[in-house]
């Protein structure tokens, strides 16, 4: 299974109190040598592959090879950029949550906990800040 992780995923309750449970896991550490884990990962795409991972029996064979299988992204990679992309019904924020209830995009709540790369980058999206004529001027503008 292939995740593309955007910016606009999304989890229940509101981001400060998502945020104030995230720092309350980044203080827990190891007391006598802190490289020995538990590792906290600020990316978006890190963060859901270790919520996943707390959803799998990931110790046994079954689990291990479940969660090989798993890719997760940051954005959509060219590989699959052009491949046909697959809604889960069940998993649409419309369909689990009440109008009412807040939520809180894990792309935000991974920039406000120390995220080094905050994107946003949506599909079809570039990361590049110039629009194509703006480059197009500029490159003639080198040539003359």
């Amino acid at each position: 299974m292939v995740e593309a992780i955007s910016w606009a995923a999304w989890q229940p309750s509101w981001l400060s109190r998502n945020k104030l449970k995230y720092l309350a896991f980044l203080r827990k550490r190891m007391n006598t040598n802190l490289f020995r884990g538990p590792y906290h990962f600020r990316a978006p795409s890190h963060i859901f592959w270790r919520t996943v991972r707390g959803m799998l029996p990931h110790k046994t064979k079954q689990g291990q090879a479940a969660l090989d299988r798993l890719k997760v992204f940051d954005g959509i990679p060219p590989p699959h950029d052009k491949k046909k992309r697959v809604v889960v019904p069940v998993a649409l924020k419309v369909v689990c949550l009440k109008p009412i209830r807040k939520f809180a995009y894990l792309g935000r709540l991974a920039h406000e906990v120390g995220d080094s790369h905050p994107g946003g980058e949506e599909e079809g999206e570039s990361q590049d800040p110039l629009p194509e004529e703006e480059k197009a001027k500029a490159k003639l503008e080198m040539n003359r």
